[in-house]
């Protein structure tokens, strides 16, 4: 039996034994809800985050619904005892991220079986970046992701930059389609605070493309011009989950407010630099993720895109320049309207 039907058998098994849950969701008889599927446990940040911000943007927006998350575990335990007190007028919402395509695959299998089993749903897929390789396997789950998505009558996708919107409406013609911001930036996070540093947050994982000589030789010379130059990552030592995620995430953003500038390659270490008002350097990795996203926030003088050229030439003369640079105020709220105008007409 190979992995991959192992996996598919253990999680519809996991999904059938939801049954015994039957009464975990009876409170929610004849309510309307709002549920937040694939919610993470694992130690990624940037994705607690944009859970953190969705669910501040369903309560704020959403009053008359009752919300519930699932997280990737609590789907499978709990689906089927859900499903059973689930209405049609019901909106199942799936996380945003960067995690669309054979990548990350089984991100990608817990967004088709949701699409699967929830049928009479109106189902939303929360701005994500989308990224299937042009390989035979990333061909081949691309096909399969089509077939399940465009037989879903009632989904609703969103990307959150232009190529991913492009990719999402050439592919998926039976869904509705529409380009919205990474969730994150629904927040907002400034408070006033003493700035003492310069902070290093870099990729160490696949999707990074800066060498490990590179990044090191940022730090050197920085050390030479800040007496403090500190290394983190987005991505922490320990998993977190909903009852951890905003003592995390707090911790989190407190450092990245109070240095005095950041350079990242980090998609989400951008967003954290825009929300909390911090000046950043930002370098792209190997897809459109940073460089798209960055579109929304361009005329942000404070977040400027760089190239590793960028740096090798002037690195000092340039971290100067992001430091003297105004922190101007931003507002998202027109793009995110989209959502809220869709999800206030469905019924």
């Amino acid at each position: 039996m190979t992995m991959k039907i192992k996996t598919y058998i253990q999680l519809n098994f996991i999904y059938l034994k939801g049954i015994f849950y039957r009464n975990r969701f009876k409170e929610y008889k004849n309510k309307k809800k709002i549920v937040l599927t694939l919610t993470p446990r694992h130690k990624n940040m940037g994705d607690h985050a944009i859970a953190f911000a969705s669910k501040k943007f369903i309560v704020e927006n959403f009053k008359d619904y009752n919300f519930i998350e699932l997280d990737t575990v609590d789907l499978y335990k709990y689906g089927i005892a859900l499903k059973k007190f689930l209405t049609p007028n019901d909106i199942i919402m799936i996380l945003g991220g960067g995690n669309m395509g054979d990548m990350y695959l089984q991100d990608e299998e817990q967004r088709r079986f949701i699409i699967k089993k929830f049928k009479n749903n109106n189902i939303i897929s929360l701005p994500q970046t989308i990224n299937f390789s042009d390989t035979e396997r990333g061909r081949k789950e691309l096909e399969k992701s089509k077939k399940i998505y465009n037989s879903h009558k009632k989904l609703l996708l969103t990307a959150r930059e232009k190529k991913s919107f492009e990719i999402m409406k050439k592919n998926f013609s039976k869904s509705r389609v529409v380009e919205i911001p990474d969730m994150v930036l629904y927040l907002n996070e400034r408070i006033n605070q003493r700035r003492d540093g310069v902070l290093l947050c870099f990729r160490k994982d696949r999707e990074g493309v800066l060498s490990r000589e590179f990044k090191e030789n940022i730090r050197i010379l920085l050390m030479k011009k800040y007496e403090k130059v500190k290394v983190m990552d987005t991505v922490l030592k320990k998993n977190v989950n909903k009852n951890t995620r905003n003592v995390n995430l707090k911790r989190l953003l407190t450092e990245i407010r109070k240095s005095q500038f950041v350079i990242t390659d980090r998609l989400h270490g951008m967003i954290f630099c825009v929300i909390t008002g911090t000046p950043c350097l930002v370098l792209g990795t190997f897809n459109h993720k940073v460089t798209g996203v960055y579109k929304w926030i361009e005329e942000l003088k404070y977040i400027k895109l760089i190239t590793q050229e960028d740096l090798n030439e002037g690195l000092i003369n340039i971290c100067n320049e992001i430091m003297n640079s105004k922190i101007t105020k931003y507002n998202f709220s027109k793009e995110f309207d989209k959502l809220t105008n869709y999800i206030q007409n469905l019924n």
